[in-house]
C-alpha cells in the first residue's frame, strides 16, 4: 500500500488536538497512524490515514472516556498527554486552549487502586513532564507546573479512600487500570468531585471562546478482567458501538478500544507480542492480547456465559430466551427471596426440568421501599397460574419459598417478615394458604395440611445460608465441560486384584469407572431466562472476597439478586421430587412402546403396582384418567 502524503506538517495538521509548543512536540508525539508513524518522524510529512485511537481519545468531548482493550495499546501514555491537552475546538491563540497546564488553578487527579502502583506512572511522568518544566515528586505524589497547575496522585485501596477527595475540585481525573477497582460506587463517589468553576463566562459560540475554560472530564484506562470487570463492562463497553458518544443520566460516555497493533513501538518487540499470544490461560490471553470483554477472567464464576464464545460449543450458555423451554406443570417448582426494604427485595421462581436434569430460573421480581405484605401479595398474584396448573396436572400445588434466614427473627409491629409475607399471600390465595413450620410448629396452622387437601399454598422456610458451599453449588451447576473419563489403558489389574481382596465394593466401583462411558450428561445444570437481568448481572459482577472462597459484597442491587440465586440453587433438592402417579404410568407406557390396548393395560397395571410397593397410594387404574389429564396438561 502506497503512502499518501500531504504537504502539511504533522504538528500543523493537528494544531488544535493537543498543546503545540515546541518543547511539547519534542517530549511526546501522539500516534495518528501506527503504520506510517516512523516514516512521519523521518520526513515530517503526515499520511492521510484515518486517525487512530490515541487521537480519538484526545479529541473527544465526552465527560467519561474509557480507553480499554489489549495490553500495549498506548492507553496510559495517551492519558498522560491528555492531562495536558487544551480545548481543541477553541482558538489556539489562548494559552489555556493550547494546554490546561497554563492555567494556574488547573487541578487534576490521578488514581490507581494501590498507592504502590503509582511508582511506574510517576517514573514515566518524570520523563515526559520533566522536559516541559514540571516538577515530579513521590512524597507527596504529585506533578507541579510553573504556572501553579497541579496533578495530585492517589489511590482507592479501601472503601473510605474516596473521602480524601471529597469536596475538592478536580478538572480532570485519570483512573489507571479501572477494572482493578472492585466497586462501581467508589468510582462514582470520586468522580462526583470532577467539576469546574472555570467555565465560559461570556456565553461564547463554540469555536470562538477565549475565556480559558476548564471543562471537567474523566479518562480511564483498563484491560478486560479483574475484580471490576463486570461493572466496567456494563458502564462503558455494553453501552453500544465503540467510538460513539452516548448520553447517560450523568452526562456522556464513550468507549474507545485500542490494540497492540496501534502501538508502533511495541509492535517492533516480537518477544512481547509472542508472550501475550502464548499465555496458557485462555481467558487471560483473550483479554490481554485480543481485548475480549466476553471473558470472565478474575470473576467468581469464570465459566458463566451469557452466550457462547466463537470457539466454544453451543451448551456453553446459561442465559436463554424467556419462554424458550416448555416447563411442564408437574415439574418441581419453588421460590427464593433475599428480603430488603432500603435494599432490593429480590425474588426468583425456579423450575426443575426432570427430562434434562436442569434447574431453570424463569421469573424474577425486584422491590425497593415496599412493605412485606405488599411483596407477598404481588408474588402470589404472579404465582397463582403456576399453582393452578400444578393442581390440574395432579402435582402438589404447594411451592416452597426459601427466605433469607435472618428475617425469621425480625419483627415489625409484632409480626416477623415471614408472617407479613404470609398475610399478603393469603390475600390472594385465601385463608390457610401459607405454612411457616419454623414459627408455627407442627400444630400451629391448618395451612400445613394443604398438600393433602389439594389446596393452593406456599410454605415459607429458612434458606440454607452456608455461603461458600452455596457459591460452589452454583459454580458446579454452571459447568458446561464434561468431566474427563479415565482412559482404559490406565486400568491397573494388580491394583484391582488388591481391591477385590480388601474391599469388594471399592473393587466394583473401580471396575465400573473403566467400563464403557455412560450416556452423555446434559450440561449445564443451571439455566436462566433473560427476563432475570438482576441475577445475570449479579453473577457477571461477582468477584472473590480478598483471597477467600467467598463472594465480595458490593452493596449494589446485584448483591441481593445473587443472594436470592444462591438460596434458590442451594436450599431445594428437586431431584427428590416425585412425578404425579398418572404421569409416571403414562411415561412407563410410552417408554415400553406399547401400541395395542392389552399391552397398554398390562403395563399400566404393573406400573401402578410398582407405585404401591414404593409407598405411593394410587387411586385406581390410571388408564381411565389419562385422556382427561392430557387435555389439562398446559405448559408455562
Amino acid at each position: 500500500m502506497a503512502v499518501k502524503k500531504q504537504p502539511a506538517p504533522y504538528a500543523q495538521l493537528y494544531s488544535g488536538d493537543f498543546p503545540v509548543g515546541a518543547n511539547y512536540q519534542q517530549a511526546w508525539i501522539p500516534v495518528r497512524c501506527a503504520e506510517h508513524h516512523f516514516e512521519y518522524l523521518k520526513t515530517g510529512v503526515a499520511c492521510s490515514c484515518a486517525p487512530g485511537p490515541a487521537i480519538h481519545m484526545l479529541m473527544t468531548a465526552a465527560r467519561e472516556i474509557c480507553a480499554g482493550g489489549q495490553r500495549g495499546g498506548m492507553k496510559s501514555e495517551t492519558g498522560r498527554g491528555w492531562l495536558m491537552k487544551g480545548n481543541p475546538y477553541e482558538p489556539q491563540d489562548h494559552a489555556v486552549n493550547q494546554s490546561y497546564v497554563n492555567h494556574p488553578q488547573y487541578r487534576a487527579l490521578v488514581l490507581r487502586e494501590n498507592e504502590k502502583d503509582l511508582a511506574d506512572w510517576l517514573s514515566r511522568a518524570k520523563m515526559l513532564y520533566g522536559k516541559l518544566g514540571a516538577t515530579v515528586t513521590e512524597k507527596p505524589a504529585r506533578v507541579s507546573w510553573p504556572s501553579g497547575a497541579t496533578f495530585v496522585c492517589g489511590h482507592l485501596k479501601d472503601d473510605s479512600a474516596w473521602t480524601d477527595y471529597q469536596g475538592q475540585e478536580f478538572h480532570r481525573m485519570v483512573f489507571e487500570e479501572l477494572t482493578q477497582i472492585p466497586k462501581e460506587l467508589l468510582y462514582e463517589l470520586v468522580i462526583a468531585s470532577c467539576r469546574s468553576t472555570f467555565l465560559c463566562r461570556d456565553g461564547c459560540v463554540r469555536g470562538q471562546c477565549r475565556c480559558g475554560v476548564l471543562v471537567p472530564q474523566v479518562f480511564t484506562t483498563t484491560n478486560p478482567g479483574g475484580p471490576g470487570h463486570g461493572w466496567v463492562k456494563n458502564r462503558f463497553v455494553s453501552l453500544g458501538q465503540p467510538n460513539v458518544v452516548y448520553k447517560t443520566g450523568g452526562g456522556t460516555r464513550i468507549f474507545i478500544p485500542s490494540r497492540l497493533e496501534d502501538n508502533p513501538y511495541l509492535m517492533r518487540d516480537e518477544a512481547y507480542k509472542a508472550a501475550l499470544e502464548n499465555i496458557s490461560d485462555d481467558n487471560m490471553r483473550r483479554a490481554w492480547r485480543y481485548g475480549d470483554w466476553d471473558i470472565a477472567a478474575g470473576q467468581y464464576f469464570p465459566t458463566f456465559r451469557v452466550k457462547p464464545n466463537p470457539d466454544e460449543p453451543p451448551e456453553a450458555r446459561h442465559v436463554i430466551p424467556t419462554g424458550s423451554r416448555v416447563l411442564l406443570p408437574w415439574w418441581p417448582r419453588w421460590l427464593s427471596m433475599d428480603w430488603g426494604f432500603k435494599h432490593h427485595a429480590a425474588c426468583h421462581v425456579w423450575c426443575y426440568d426432570q427430562q434434562q436434569g436442569q434447574t431453570i430460573a424463569y421469573r424474577e421480581h425486584g422491590f425497593t421501599g415496599t412493605g412485606s405484605t405488599e411483596i407477598g401479595e404481588s408474588i402470589a398474584k404472579a404465582l397463582l397460574p403456576d399453582l393452578e396448573r400444578a393442581r390440574s396436572a395432579g402435582a402438589n400445588p404447594n411451592f416452597n419459598l426459601y427466605l433469607s434466614p435472618e428475617q425469621f427473627g425480625k419483627r415489625d409491629e409484632g409480626d416477623t417478615v415471614p408472617e407479613l409475607l404470609a398475610k399478603g399471600i393469603q390475600r390472594v390465595l385465601g385463608p390457610d394458604s401459607v405454612y411457616i413450620p419454623e414459627l408455627w410448629g407442627d400444630g400451629g396452622n391448618p395451612g400445613r395440611e394443604f398438600a393433602a387437601q389439594r389446596k393452593l399454598g406456599v410454605t415459607i422456610q429458612r434458606a440454607k445460608n452456608a455461603r461458600v458451599p452455596g457459591w460452589q453449588t452454583m459454580r458446579e451447576m454452571m459447568r458446561w465441560k464434561p468431566l474427563a473419563q479415565p482412559a482404559m489403558d490406565k486400568f491397573d489389574p494388580e491394583y484391582a486384584a488388591i481391591l477385590f481382596q480388601q474391599d469388594p465394593l471399592r473393587w466394583q466401583r473401580y471396575n465400573e469407572a473403566f467400563q464403557a462411558p455412560k450416556k452423555r450428561e446434559i450440561l449445564p445444570k443451571l439455566l436462566i431466562y433473560d427476563s432475570c437481568p438482576g441475577l445475570i448481572k449479579g453473577i457477571v459482577e461477582a468477584v472473590h472476597k480478598d483471597e477467600t472462597e467467598d463472594v465480595l459484597k458490593t452493596d449494589t442491587p446485584g448483591d441481593d439478586f445473587l443472594e436470592s440465586g444462591r438460596y434458590g440453587v442451594h436450599s431445594f433438592d428437586p431431584t427428590k421430587a416425585k412425578e404425579p402417579d398418572g404421569v409416571y404410568v403414562q411415561r412407563m407406557v410410552s417408554e415400553a412402546g406399547a401400541t395395542d390396548m392389552n399391552s397398554v393395560y398390562m403395563i399400566s397395571r404393573h406400573a401402578e403396582e410398582q407405585l404401591k410397593l414404593a409407598g405411593n397410594n394410587s387411586s385406581g387404574l390410571v388408564l381411565g384418567r389419562m385422556s382427561g389429564r392430557r387435555a389439562k396438561m398446559r405448559v408455562n
